[in-house]
């Protein structure tokens, strides 16, 4: 018998445990890169292209919702920023006054918990270089732009629609604004009247008051660069909870106005209480000011606005001021300080009522000299003022209000005349003006006086007393003056 010939398939060698893994590491290493080259493709068709359109709507949706309208030109996502709009701009009411609001990107930030739950939610946006613009040109003439630059907003969406300003800055006029903020109930800020363009004024003259603010701002030279700082927090469905302040350093400018050297500005905003009503403070401190009817040194001003219990149309006002010295063309004093009170209507430029009293300490002027002077002047609505006469003259423009006028003066000097005090009041109830208790001290002796005109019928009547010496005067006269003086006195006394 032949042979058996041998079988032409070999049995395949097995593999080792560790060519198995090999083969293994490099399909999964092939299957990663296939994955990361894939999200890379992904990643830059969104970031050229932009998101679809199944998570744009339900985001600008979601904005829309926490009270942010936005429009943009391309929705896209960028590797190191996350989720990017183009091209920005916030939609709001169309009105003149109303400025348009635009930014060159916003990142927009998503709750990625939720998102894996295929919904929606926007945390926060941010940004970045704003611009507010206020068209201020009337119909066929030249444009002209107030604008408000470099803006920079990082605005985060908080639970119980809450939004909370973690940085915002801008640029206007060479001044810097950094603010922060954190408000209840956002999305209630567009139903504020202000950012509907409904303005108690007519809009052409709200533009007119842009306009003169950007003439102004223009002529304004800085000595060195402006930084205000602010913060605010309220409740926008309840406007009366607002607070916050703003405040500035070291200012030293030259303005329309006047200039001011190393100047200091807080503004306070103050929230109502269940014992006091909405209110604001301004407070201005300054090494000096000037201005083109004089100069203050060590200025302290304060300016305080509260809002009348049950009226939303008044402001109770109050102004205090002091400085160490004033200087003008008329004269000088050592010190100086006012204090006023009014009742300020937000509908009439003219206060209901009021008073103001001021004091001064070494007045020095080309008329007179005086020690100390003090002025108390009050003002309020005349209870039953008479009809208006054509016949009255510019007396009419007086009738509807009742005024008072206090002043006291000591060491008063002028010429060779000395006066240790001077005191008098006045008054004027329509339709009388009043002229009481004119008393004036001199080393001569003293004066008292009363006068008194009603303007309807012009009677008119004066009463007087004196003490005074006559002769103390002498020295007044000419030389001819004083012999007729003279001879009028011998005659006087002669009993023929």
């Amino acid at each position: 018998m032949p042979p058996a010939m041998p079988s032409k398939t070999q049995p395949k060698p097995r593999r080792s445990g560790w060519t198995r893994v090999r083969v293994w590491f490099r399909r999964c290493r092939i299957a990663v890169l296939l994955f990361l080259f894939l999200l890379v493709c992904i990643g830059a068709y969104l970031n050229h292209v932009g998101l679809p359109g199944f998570i744009k709507k339900p985001l600008l949706k979601n904005l829309h919702q926490r009270g942010i309208d936005l429009q943009f030109s391309r929705l896209r996502l960028r590797w190191y920023r996350g989720i990017v709009a183009d091209n920005v701009r916030l939609l709001g009411v169309e009105s003149p006054v109303l400025p348009i609001c635009t930014a060159q990107t916003a990142d927009v930030q998503l709750d990625y918990a939720a998102l894996l739950r295929r919904k929606v939610e926007v945390t926060g946006f941010t940004l970045r270089k704003g611009r507010l613009a206020w068209e201020l040109a009337p119909t066929n003439e030249p444009p002209r732009t107030l604008v408000v630059s470099n803006i920079t907003a990082a605005l985060r969406f908080l639970p119980g629609n809450e939004w909370q300003l973690n940085q915002f800055t801008a640029e206007v006029a060479g001044a810097r604004f950094e603010a922060s903020g954190r408000i209840a109930n956002g999305a209630a800020l567009r139903d504020w009247p202000i950012f509907q363009g409904r303005t108690k004024s007519p809009p052409e003259v709200a533009l007119a008051r842009l306009r003169s603010l950007q003439a102004a701002l223009g002529q304004i030279q800085l000595g060195s660069p402006l930084v205000f700082r602010a913060s605010l927090s309220g409740d926008a469905q309840h406007p009366e909870t607002f607070s916050g302040n703003v405040t500035c350093e070291g200012v030293s400018t030259i303005t329309p106005w006047g200039e001011l050297n190393n100047a200091s500005l807080r503004a306070v905003l103050k929230a109502a209480g269940s014992d006091s009503t909405h209110s604001a403070e301004l407070v201005l401190t300054a090494e000096s000011a000037t201005s083109k009817w004089g100069g203050l040194k060590d200025l302290d001003l304060r300016v305080t606005a509260a809002r009348v219990t049950n009226s939303a149309s008044h402001l109770d006002c109050d102004v205090k001021l002091s400085a160490a010295g004033l200087a003008a063309s008329a004269g000088s004093v050592k010190a100086i300080t006012l204090a006023a009170t009014w009742r300020q209507p937000l509908t009439n430029a003219l206060p209901e009522n009021g008073t103001a009293k001021i004091a001064v300490e070494g007045l020095d002027s080309r008329w007179v000299r005086a020690g100390v002077a003090g002025i108390l002047v009050d003002f309020a609505p005349s209870v039953a003022p008479p009809a208006a006469d054509p016949a009255l003259g510019i007396w009419n423009e007086l009738l509807t209000h009742r005024l008072g006028l206090r002043c006291a003066l000591t060491n008063i000097a002028r010429s060779n005349i000395v006066v240790d005090a001077l005191t008098f009041a006045a008054d004027w109830s329509a339709p009388q003006l009043k002229l009481t208790g004119l008393q004036a001290g001199l080393p001569a002796g003293g004066l008292h006086a009363d006068a008194d005109l009603d303007v309807c019928s012009r009677r008119f009547t004066f009463d007087a007393k004196s003490d005074l010496n006559l002769h103390a005067f002498d020295h007044l006269l000419t030389e001819k003056s004083r012999a007729r003086s003279e001879e009028h006195t011998s005659e006087l006394q002669s009993p023929y």
